[in-house]
């Protein structure tokens, strides 16, 4: 074995070069780069160089091209360039005679290098913090977020036996992360005995499944009704999923089975207050219009406006019509401007009458029921005036059997100027007719949540 000989000094910034017929032609990458200049400036250079004499410079100083270290040499030259050091920072140099091998002895410097395994990396950078150091000052000497320091933190507290299992290259790291959901070694180590026991190869997704079994994502519907405060009072946890691209995406609760119970409760609450005045109330999450077609319904009587509402209608209608009136000369911005508040006003004074005071009758609903649910915009939502099938004719009777013979058809002529054709209408006082103990007209119709019991 052949020992090439070096002598290890501390040589001036200045005097280094780069050697021009290094065998690295292929660029590092930016982000390697910056990561490695920063490892420099934080903990210093970790790694000698190794140089040879090239001769002298204009000063008749001995100047060394760097055979190993590229990259380092770079990174240290940035640095001057930073202002963080100095031109004639001493860097630690193996200096090698003029006859050595350097070609050979470059490659092979580059060919036994072994980098870190990431599970080590992981392991250590936790050790670090559990004797004192912070993720905020790791993330500022490696030039990388304080988010990735905490994640590589998350992965190195990790069961050591699936850290173990990342090693030798069982599972890879998107199932490494997966695990990392729940921070309680005890559940993940449980996991992957279940997985080992059923003989799976396991992937990123079936882990998933798996850890987060009877948790609840903080954008679900129950959740977003009930709140994550509310949640908490009651005594559930959160669990932060470190991998999430957001923060709001990686909020879950550990316990859906209680925020189901608190808005179910709070659903609960309402539809008893219904109860006392319709027939029938229930609770549902969700309700979607197939859910409400099985219903007929009935509808509330329109309200009505006071005297002043009815003269501010009777007086907003007349200016509408002098406006419609209006030559193209007289037409301009400000009356455009005005007919679009008149126009708002009358459907707001409208709606107030067909919506705001409509009220129900009493023998409606001594037959209609209601049901209470968590709307789209996540707010509690009271879907009024649902008549069951059973309840329109009686439970012995087939609906479609009885609405034979009272069934009508009517043709009309569109909006588009075509034939619209209508089967099987059926008017409120045949309908009537056809059930026991009519109680006032029942219509199939969009959804209609508004309107009080009189």
């Amino acid at each position: 074995m052949t020992v090439t000989e070096r002598t290890l000094r501390y040589l001036p910034l200045d005097r280094l070069v780069p050697w021009t017929e290094h065998p690295r032609k292929t660029p590092a990458e930016s982000a390697a780069f910056k990561q490695l200049k920063a490892s420099i400036a934080a903990h210093g250079l970790l790694e000698n160089l190794l140089v040879r004499a090239v001769g002298k410079d204009d000063n008749g100083d001995d100047r060394y091209e760097v055979v190993a270290g590229a990259r380092r040499l770079a990174a240290l030259q940035a640095l001057v360039g930073e202002n963080a050091i100095s031109q004639v920072h001493p860097v630690p140099c193996h200096v090698l005679p003029a006859d050595s091998p350097v070609e050979v002895m470059c490659v092979v410097e580059n060919m036994v290098r072994t980098a870190l395994h990431p599970a080590d990396r992981f392991e250590a950078l936790a050790k670090h913090i559990h004797s004192g150091g912070t993720a905020p000052e790791i993330a500022a000497s490696l030039r990388v977020s304080t988010k990735k320091v905490e994640q590589w933190l998350r992965l190195g507290e990790m069961a050591p036996d699936i850290l173990d299992a990342y090693r030798a290259g069982e599972i890879g790291i998107k199932s490494l992360k997966a695990f990392c959901f729940t921070p309680n070694t005890q559940r993940q180590r449980s996991i992957w005995e279940k997985l080992k026991a059923e003989h799976n190869v396991p992937g990123s997704r079936e882990i998933w499944r798996l850890v987060t079994e009877g948790c609840i994502h903080s954008s679900a519907r129950a959740v977003r009704f009930v709140g994550v405060p509310a949640y908490e009072a009651a005594g559930g946890t959160l669990i932060h999923n470190i991998f999430a691209e957001t923060d709001d995406g990686g909020i879950w609760l550990e316990d859906a089975a209680l925020i189901k119970k608190l808005a179910r409760d709070r659903l609960e609450a309402t539809a008893k207050e219904l109860r006392a005045e319709w027939s029938w109330a229930e609770v549902r999450e969700h309700v979607n219009r197939r859910d409400t077609a099985r219903f007929a319904r009935v509808h509330p009587v329109p309200g009505e406006l006071t005297e002043d509402e009815i003269k501010e209608y009777d007086r907003l209608l007349a200016r509408r019509d002098h406006l419609a009136e209006l030559n193209q000369d007289e037409w301009n911005e400000e009356a455009e401007s005005e007919s679009e508040r008149v126009e708002t006003r009358l459907e707001e004074l409208r709606r107030l009458e067909e919506v705001g005071r409509a009220v129900f009758r009493r023998k409606d609903m001594e037959i209609a029921g209601a049901i209470v649910t968590i709307g789209d915009d996540y707010t509690l939502r009271v879907i009024q005036g649902l008549v069951r099938p059973e309840d329109i004719f009686g439970p012995d009777a087939h609906p479609v059997e009885l609405c034979v013979g009272i069934a009508e058809t009517t043709v009309t002529v569109g909006d588009d100027g075509t034939l619209h054709v209508f089967k099987g209408l059926v008017t409120p006082e045949k309908l009537a007719d056809a059930r026991t103990g009519s109680a006032g007209p029942i219509h199939a119709s969009t959804d209609h949540d508004g309107g009080k019991g009189r």
